[in-house]
């Protein structure tokens, strides 16, 4: 083989192994890395709820999220015999996101200004860690100067689904820091 050849292939196996892992997985209605790690997770039917206070007005909704994929430090109470991402009813649920007070129209929005929107639930908390079936390990709370955002972009009326992307770094008391990266969200949705 020609020396310009090799390196040719050698080039073209570079590059294919340097493109982004597709995060997406349709079974669930979360996809997104965790740290640069595969995350996974299910999402209930959101609520469209109508918000009618100074700084937020018009119809919102909530994201939550949540996953049965072991963390690191995980105390070894019941573990599930096999990673579901909390598909069914009956998971032990060992880790959450939450993203509140998301406007229930397209665009991009940033996490940090909907959660000041919430005036009765003041917690600061986006993501938790917990024991298998229950019990906060650890909680997580956006991080500052960093960009945390949600992207509504899609409403389908016709099949109630909303889509949609989402990037957020969040951070605890010990500065332990988790970065979410390339979520993607397709969650059922039903109006009050």
């Amino acid at each position: 083989m020609k020396p310009i050849h090799s390196i040719t292939i050698l080039l073209i196996a570079c590059f294919a192994c340097a493109r982004p892992v597709r995060v997406s997985e349709s079974r669930y209605s979360v996809n997104t890395t965790l740290n640069d790690s595969t995350w996974f997770g299910t999402a209930p039917t959101a609520i469209i709820y109508e918000l009618d206070e100074k700084r937020c007005r018009g119809k919102r909704f909530v994201l939550i999220a949540r996953t049965d994929i072991p963390y690191k430090g995980m105390p070894s109470t019941r573990k599930a015999s096999k990673v579901t991402g909390c598909l069914n009813d009956d998971c032990y649920s060992t880790q959450a996101i939450n993203f509140e007070n998301i406007p229930f129209k397209q665009g991009k929005y940033k996490l940090r200004k909907l959660a000041l929107c919430d005036t009765i639930n003041t917690t600061d908390f986006r993501y938790w860690q917990t024991a298998p079936g229950g019990g906060t390990v650890r909680r997580y709370g956006y991080q500052k100067n960093t960009p945390n955002w949600i992207r509504v972009n899609r409403i389908d009326r016709a099949t109630n689904t909303i889509e949609g992307q989402f990037e957020a770094t969040l951070t605890d008391t010990s500065k332990q820091v988790m970065r979410f990266r390339k979520g993607e969200f397709k969650i059922k949705f039903q109006q009050k």
